[in-house]
């Protein structure tokens, strides 16, 4: 993904890396344990068949943990979002209903216009 132009495109970059290194350490942490756990638990050192317990503990603090991720990255994403959608901080400029235009273009329910004064 290239960086943004604009303010608005860079945010959506800074998110868009923010999420993707967000997954690269969630996914190399999830590895360590996992490669931890077969060697520590293979067959070759005689390691018995442990009891099967639940921890309702456990259960929810995977829970929480996953619900923490998911929020964290989302408010910024959201956040970028709703910054788009204002008006005000549009980066594309509003024709004004009182001055003069003529339509050039219609593509994906957009017009392109081109700007005129009266005195021309």
């Amino acid at each position: 993904m290239n960086t943004g132009v604009t303010s608005f495109s860079q945010n959506t970059y800074d998110i868009h890396q923010m999420i993707m290194w967000a997954c690269v350490v969630i996914v190399i942490v999830v590895y360590c344990i996992m490669i931890y756990a077969i060697i520590k638990h293979r067959i070759s050192n005689r390691a018995g068949a442990a009891a099967i317990y639940t921890s309702t503990k456990m259960e929810v603090f995977w829970a929480l943990i996953s619900f923490l991720i998911l929020i964290t990255l989302a408010i910024p994403a959201i956040q970028n979002l709703l910054d788009m959608e204002h008006p005000t901080r549009s980066n594309m400029p509003v024709v004004a209903p009182s001055t003069a235009s003529i339509t050039i273009s219609h593509q994906f329910m957009i017009n392109a216009s081109i700007l005129y004064s009266a005195d021309e």
